[in-house]
């Protein structure tokens, strides 16, 4: 009985509520207006809500669409915050009664922005607050239980600090026993991308929010597990540098009022890449530290760092706010391992390799003060045991002790000594006023009798970058001390000597050795002079000597010799062409290359030159050089048989390098000359006097002779046209009735003078007077001779003898007699075009030059009593053998003989 006193209210307990929920279900979207403007009144803010509903388990308004839009005193084109779903709980009488008290808030994937202006004022200080009837501000009565914000999207851009706006992504906030004017929970947590944990958290306490700049008072836990440097760059990215990753983790106690920020902690980062060199060993600090951050200003009251196993202490304020960084710090560590502060060093580039592994010991007690990029250093350094081993150093390079003394403005070394197998370096050195542009150095080098691959070795284990991919052997013994400002290379004095006997260098820019079988220098000053210098590379022996000045912009003066010069084997050695499988790609230009900053002069003298085809010999020239334009004038050689003097310009400044050549050129075979730009041997033979002015590109002899451009004059003197017999061709072509004794000249044409100019343009070249007196009579030519593929395109006539052009029928020539004219003297006219190529030309009578010919008038002036009549007679169609009579009725003929009247 009593178990149904209680079942049967509760029952109708439970229809009531079921009933009410059916009903809200229904009409909870009409509460839309009311919870909008009470949003709006209590946010302070615009409030825009698409839709509303009622979700029961757990019972909660669902609110679609929800905008807050910022504050009028921040022009942010962007709202406060926005939501596709948020889910608002409260008690179910209030829903009932129509009146819906809030009391959690949950945001499915917010975005939200955080807005700083130029006054330091956060956009979210005013949240909350509203304006009373005297004008100030008051705080209004909004609180939640708890606010959550599940995966959100947090905007921030501070116009204080002129910073852009950055995008932070999958963020968690709880916020618990939220009011305005009252401290409350809070936990943050942060989801990065990638493998692992990957996870930011904080958990503590913060508030009550403010009205100012500052951000709200907080205190806290804050933990790192496995979070990586990309998975940060994918959350805000372009924060980190390209190649360079670690896995942080670590946790901290962190406290923060107004603008101050206290942290103690550990971090530990592993897995660490930078710039691409992977550090082997975990890098873990311990740290007690407070910062400003209105100042940007961080105090460092204790820190133990560990790089693996060398430890370090450190202290002191690092001020960021100050442009640059501004220092003052103190370091300290006791015979430690070096090494993996060596690759630590590398990796960042500031010296060894970090290929190479590097062991000794250092101590250390020093203090940093000043701009970050030029510290001033105070205090003591010591290396021991030092060395370089593995990789390109086939011997270990080892430093026994080196000690610098550092002070503000000075870092002084003690004299010390670098060795590996046989070879010993000793060297010291000082910096002066090494935190500014003006630093200038003071060092000695010395070393007797070195082995050059183990001074090598000696420079890869530093780092120097010259010596990567180089190997090499021979002697070198070197005394040098230089002195003078690291900044202006042109102002360093040197002095000392050196000297290099039976040396072999191999470097990654040449396909062969270099090999110096003896050079001696001595410095002086800004300039080093080099005699007695014999040099080999590929199948060229260089000798001679050499002064240069200013090794920045070099001026030399040289004596220089050679016995041999293959342009094609040179260009194959100093510069290969990558493997087509190679698909490497060109290195950037790193600004002008040391012939582009050469200037200077001197003599050179070569045995013999060969470039592509073209061959010289017995060369003699002034050489002077101007920032990668090499000049030899005078120049005198052999080439071809004969002898050029002249001069040549080389431009080596263009991407594809030029030439321009004048010479006078005497006693050359032509057929040799011809054959070095054209693909057609044996065209022509003979003993050739020439003038150029040519130019033309450094190119392959595929492509050589289309960059020809210029002028070429030449006269040839008893030589022969071969494999084309210009008669015989031409008795073809007028079909002379006695023409044996031309066609049986052999397969040649023998030429007592052949002269002319020839205008070049991209290897076309183009003449309007060439001549050539034969045994049997004149050519006279004019037209376009193409020296890339050999093309032919000219317009000659042909002039016979008197004596020839009676042997071959004189006036009474048949066949095709349209193509014969004759001249007052007896001599046959043939005006011929000439097509096809130089190996296989093409005979044609010119039709179009002969009736020029006929039509200007000038043909009776020059045309025989005897055979002109029967000539034209035939170019007209006149009948041949007709009578006198018969031969005046053709009105040409009439014509013809008015001009035969006069004298021709």
């Amino acid at each position: 009985m009593r178990a149904r006193f209680v079942v049967i209210p509760l029952v109708l307990v439970a229809l009531v509520i079921a009933a009410g929920l059916a009903f809200l279900a229904g009409n909870i979207d009409h509460y839309r207006p009311k919870v909008q403007a009470e949003l709006q009144e209590k946010l302070n803010r615009p409030v825009t809500i698409t839709r509303l509903g009622l979700k029961i388990f757990p019972l909660s308004i669902k609110v679609e669409g929800l905008t807050i839009g910022d504050s009028p005193a921040f022009s942010s084109t962007r709202p406060f915050a926005t939501a596709s779903e948020v889910y608002v709980s409260a008690s179910l009488f209030s829903l009932i009664r129509g009146n819906p008290e809030v009391k959690d808030l949950t945001l499915d994937k917010p975005q939200i922005e955080l807005v700083r202006n130029a006054a330091g004022v956060w956009n979210f200080s005013t949240l909350g607050s509203s304006t009373g009837s005297g004008g100030g501000t008051q705080q209004s009565q909004f609180s939640l239980g708890e606010l959550k914000i599940k995966d959100g999207q947090l905007g921030y851009t501070d116009l204080a600090t002129k910073q852009a706006r950055e995008v932070y992504d999958h963020i968690d906030l709880d916020l618990t026993d939220f009011a305005p004017g009252k401290q409350f929970g809070i936990e943050l947590g942060v989801h990065f991308p990638g493998e692992g944990t990957q996870t930011l958290a904080f958990k503590g306490k913060a508030g009550p929010l403010g009205q100012g700049a500052a951000l709200p008072p907080m205190s806290g836990h804050l933990a790192l597990q496995q979070v990586s440097l990309s998975a940060v760059n994918r959350f805000a990215a372009g924060t980190i540098p390209p190649q360079t990753d670690t896995v942080a983790s670590g946790d901290a106690d962190i406290s923060s009022e107004g603008d101050s920020l206290t942290g103690k902690g550990g971090l530990k980062l592993e897995n660490t890449i930078i710039h691409g060199a992977k550090l082997d060993y975990p890098i873990s600090a311990n740290f007690d530290l407070s910062a400003d951050r209105k100042q940007e200003k961080i105090q460092v009251r204790s820190a133990d760092v560990a790089l693996g196993a060398t430890k370090f202490t450190a202290s002191g304020d690092v001020d960021a706010g100050a442009k640059p960084t501004n220092l003052n710090v103190q370091l300290s560590t006791k015979n430690s391992s070096i090494t993996e502060l060596a690759k630590l060093a590398g990796a960042l580039g500031v010296a060894f390799n970090p290929a190479y592994k590097v062991t000794g010991t250092v101590s250390a007690d020093l203090s940093a003060k000043g701009p970050l990029n030029a510290p001033q250093l105070n205090g003591s350094f010591t290396a021991k045991g030092l060395q370089a081993s593995g990789g390109e150093i086939k011997q270990p390079v080892s430093v026994p002790e080196i000690v610098l003394a550092l002070s503000p403005d000075t870092v002084h070394s003690t004299n010390f000594t670098v060795q590996s197998g046989s070879t010993t370096l000793a060297a010291a050195f000082t910096l002066s006023q090494y935190t500014t542009k003006n630093m200038n150095v003071d060092a000695t080098l010395k070393t007797d009798g070195a082995n050059i691959a183990e001074l090598l070795n000696i420079a890869k284990a530093y780092g120097a970058t010259a010596a990567q991919g180089t190997s090499g052997s021979g002697k070198l013994s070197l005394d040098v001390h230089v002195q003078g400002p690291v900044s202006d290379s042109s102002k360093l004095a040197y002095a000392g000597t050196a000297s290099i006997a039976n040396a072999s260098l191999s470097t990654p820019a040449l396909t062969k050795p270099l090999a110096i079988s003896s050079a001696n220098a001595k410095f002086s000053q800004n300039s080093v002079a080099l005699d007695n210098l014999v040099a080999t590379l590929g199948s060229t022996t260089a000798r001679g000597s050499l002064e240069a000045k200013d090794f920045a912009a070099p001026q030399v003066q040289f004596a220089l010799s050679a016995d041999k010069i293959d342009t094609t084997e040179l260009e194959q050695v100093v510069a290969p062409a990558p493997h087509p499988a190679a698909n490497v790609k060109a290195a950037p230009a790193n600004g002008p290359s040391l012939l582009q900053l050469t200037t200077g002069s001197g003599t050179l003298a070569v045995g013999t030159i060969k470039a592509q085809d073209f061959v010289l010999t017995n060369v003699k020239a002034k050489c002077q050089l101007n920032r990668g334009v090499i000049q030899l004038s005078p120049l005198t050689a052999g080439v071809f048989g004969g002898q050029e003097n002249g001069s040549l310009t080389a431009d080596m400044r263009p991407a594809t390098p030029q030439c321009a050549v004048k010479a006078k050129l005497a006693g050359v075979d032509a057929n040799a000359l011809l054959s070095a730009v054209s693909s057609v041997k044996n065209t022509l033979y003979g003993g050739l006097a020439a003038d150029s002015d040519m130019r033309f590109a450094l190119a392959s002899s595929a492509d050589l002779a289309r960059t020809l451009n210029g002028t070429l004059a030449f006269n040839l003197a008893n030589g022969q046209l071969k494999n084309v017999n210009i008669l015989g061709e031409i008795s073809k072509v007028g079909k002379f009735l006695n023409s044996a004794a031309l066609q049986s000249s052999g397969s040649g044409t023998a030429l007592k003078k052949f002269s002319g100019t020839l205008n070049i343009v991209n290897g076309v070249a183009s003449t309007n007077n060439l001549t050539a007196v034969l045994d049997a009579g004149s050519l006279a030519a004019s037209g376009a001779l193409n020296l890339v593929n050999q093309d032919v395109n000219m317009h000659m006539t042909a002039t016979l003898g008197s004596s020839t052009s009676q042997s071959v029928g004189g006036s009474k020539v048949g066949g095709f007699l349209t193509t014969a004219l004759a001249n007052n003297k007896g001599e046959l006219v043939l005006p011929v075009l000439v097509t096809g190529n130089m190996a296989h030309p093409i005979f044609a009578p010119d039709v179009q030059a002969m009736a020029k010919m006929k039509a200007s008038g000038i043909l009776g002036s020059v045309l025989g009593q005897k055979g002109a009549g029967g000539v034209l007679g035939g170019i007209l169609g006149g009948a041949k053998g007709q009578s006198g009579s018969q031969q005046q009725s053709n009105p040409v003929n009439s014509i013809l003989d008015q001009f035969k009247k006069k004298k021709p």
